[in-house]
């Protein structure tokens, strides 16, 4: 079990230090280095890259230069106000056979969702029970 966040050395229980990547937000619960929330709390209407607009709805200096100095201060404040999520460890566990802390590996969600059944799409599934799933699915269909 890994005690220590892999990104900036903090110990389970603990704060991560500000900046790491793997710090959730405390109000979308996603990652707080990339979540819009901070864009949204300012005003700003980010948009999702499939949007395909050039400055992903932001202003050109924002999409450029990301939140001024102040406006990440006041971010930062308005975190901690609410309550930053410490950091715990969940492993990842193979949800057909069990394995431990598998390798994780990407397929197209085309893919994903031609071989996983549609309960278990948000599931973890190793690559080897991916494989055979797939190899099963292939011969019956």
């Amino acid at each position: 079990m890994n005690l220590i966040c892999h990104d900036c050395g903090a110990y389970e229980g603990s704060l991560h230090n500000r900046g790491c990547f793997n710090e959730c937000c405390p109000y979308c619960f996603g990652q707080l280095a990339f979540c819009h929330c901070s864009y949204l709390y300012f005003g700003y209407k980010p948009q999702p890259t499939e949007a395909q607009h050039p400055t992903m709805g932001l202003p050109k200096d924002i999409f450029i230069n990301g939140l001024s100095d102040a406006q990440l201060d006041e971010w930062d404040g308005i975190v901690t106000r609410k309550g930053r999520i410490p950091y715990f460890h969940f492993s990842n566990i193979c949800t057909r056979c069990g394995e431990v802390e598998p390798d994780l590996f990407m397929v197209s969600d085309e893919e994903w969702q031609s071989v996983v059944p549609e309960n278990h799409w948000c599931d973890v599934i190793c690559r080897t029970c991916f494989d055979k799933m797939n190899k099963l699915f292939s011969q019956n269909s």
